[in-house]
């Protein structure tokens, strides 16, 4: 996803474009960094 794709997702979902860019950078092709940085957050 390029990050204007995140901004525009980000209008779509209601969250801020910073945040949608975050998700999309941390989502990838591969889920095993966002499994990652979830686990750090619980």
């Amino acid at each position: 996803m390029t990050p204007y794709a995140a901004r525009v997702s980000g209008d779509l979902f209601g969250v801020h474009r910073n945040t949608a860019t975050q998700w999309a950078a941390l989502a990838q092709d591969s889920w095993a960094g966002y499994l990652a940085a979830l686990r750090t957050t619980e």
